[in-house]
């Protein structure tokens, strides 16, 4: 994955060489020479061909493209930033796993291999799907606040006996149509009980996960080494992709629209 990311193209957008080829190309309008123009061209080529060989620069595009995944390392921030401290704690804590193994990868000049990479790609998508269930999670806990299926089943059960003993029809009638919208609710806030759950032990899984890559890191000696493993890993990975996305509709079909508006302008 990493092979595909254009250097000379991340070269060329860069600030410095922005001015430069501004700079370069008003000067050879100003003076009309076409040797100007030949040199500024030249020296730019010569510049694009050495930084988008240059390792450390190739690192540094990596780390701001997220490897690929669609998600900066400024747009992870961002989102972190509407977390509360326990899951903003729970996230800088897997990002620092992920970090450790990627500087690692670095120190011992694996990260250019293309199955390293790939793992290390991998790695910044999982990130943001891990951050994508904290902030589901967040959204679930506080619409439902401290409010439990178990709770609304004890409202049911006092509401059952104030039927039983009623003997006014009106009262009785009023109080049916109440335990009916409880039951409703009965049933939406163990789905989000349930998928609460689902979306903690994905969590656990993604920390093993992270845990255990980092633990094959330091028993590498070179890059075919991880090759053993690499599916399980990429498939874990993938796995945990897929659910995200599954989990995150299933957020969105349990919360009202109003409710989602509102945090997720918070987030």
């Amino acid at each position: 994955m990493a092979d595909k990311i254009n250097y000379t193209t991340e070269a060329l957008k860069t600030p410095g060489n922005l001015i430069y080829v501004v700079l370069a190309g008003a000067l050879t309008l100003l003076t009309g020479s076409w040797v100007v123009g030949a040199t500024a061209a030249v020296i730019e080529f010569a510049y694009l061909a050495a930084r988008s060989g240059s390792r450390r620069f190739r690192r540094r595009v990596r780390r701001n493209l997220g490897w690929q995944s669609g998600v900066t390392p400024k747009q992870l921030a961002a989102h972190v930033s509407g977390l509360d401290n326990v899951r903003a704690d729970r996230y800088q804590l897997f990002r620092r796993h992920v970090n450790d193994i990627v500087a690692r990868a670095e120190q011992r000049e694996l990260d250019e291999d293309p199955l390293i990479g790939g793992v290390l790609a991998n790695l910044q998508t999982l990130s943001a799907s891990y951050l994508s269930l904290l902030s589901a999670d967040r959204d679930l806990s506080e619409f439902a606040g401290a409010t439990t299926a178990e709770h609304l089943q004890q409202e049911i059960v006092a509401l059952d006996a104030k039927i039983a003993q009623g003997t006014d029809a009106a009262t009785i009638m009023a109080l049916e149509q109440n335990r009916d919208l409880l039951a409703k609710r009965v049933q939406r806030y163990a789905t989000i009980g349930e998928r609460r759950a689902r979306i903690g032990a994905q969590l656990d899984l993604m920390d093993s996960t992270v845990k255990s890559l980092g633990d094959q890191f330091d028993e590498l000696s070179s890059a075919t080494d991880i090759a053993p493993q690499v599916d399980l890993v990429l498939a874990n990975m993938n796995d945990a992709r897929l659910l995200t996305v599954e989990l995150e509709t299933s957020v969105i079909d349990e919360l009202p629209a109003s409710v989602l508006s509102a945090q997720r302008s918070k987030g």
